[in-house]
């Protein structure tokens, strides 16, 4: 059985990196781009299959930038956010006002992100499962005593 070939950079995608560096920089401009992006995806249908993982995307920047969470590589992070920057602006390779047309690059782009960088999204899924699972009870409790 041969391997699918790799994953191809989308045209354009890497003036969104360079964006997404500068932007890693300055948390509060990030923090507003990621508010912009629930209402977008519930505008187009067409990528609302993504959402879920771009909820993840979103929630693994955001912990990144409180500091909660640092165990992701930097390109992945630039690339989550060069996408989700490409996702939420209208302007980019094909313009979102083409409506079809627009989205479908749009889409292209998360799909690429998405897939590519799946596995530090399954890694950061699998911290947020343990940081809030319940702790066992490490309380020592003494049998031998009556209390009766």
């Amino acid at each position: 059985m041969t391997e699918p070939p790799p994953l191809r950079e989308p045209p354009g995608f890497a003036r969104y990196l360079k964006r997404a560096q500068v932007l890693l920089e300055q948390p509060k401009r990030t923090f507003k781009l990621l508010a912009k992006i629930p209402d977008k995806v519930r505008r187009h249908p067409s990528i609302t299959s993504w959402g879920s993982r771009i909820a993840i995307a979103m929630r693994l920047l955001q912990a990144w930038l409180k500091g909660e969470y640092t165990e992701v590589p930097n390109s992945t992070l630039a690339a989550l956010l060069a996408s989700l920057i490409y996702f939420v602006f209208i302007i980019d390779l094909i313009p979102d006002f083409l409506f079809w047309f627009g989205l479908l690059d749009d889409g292209a782009v998360l799909a690429y992100v998405l897939t590519r960088f799946n596995r530090d999204l399954e890694k950061f899924e699998a911290w947020e499962a343990e940081k809030s699972a319940p702790q066992a009870s490490t309380q020592i409790v003494d049998k031998s005593v009556d209390n009766s």
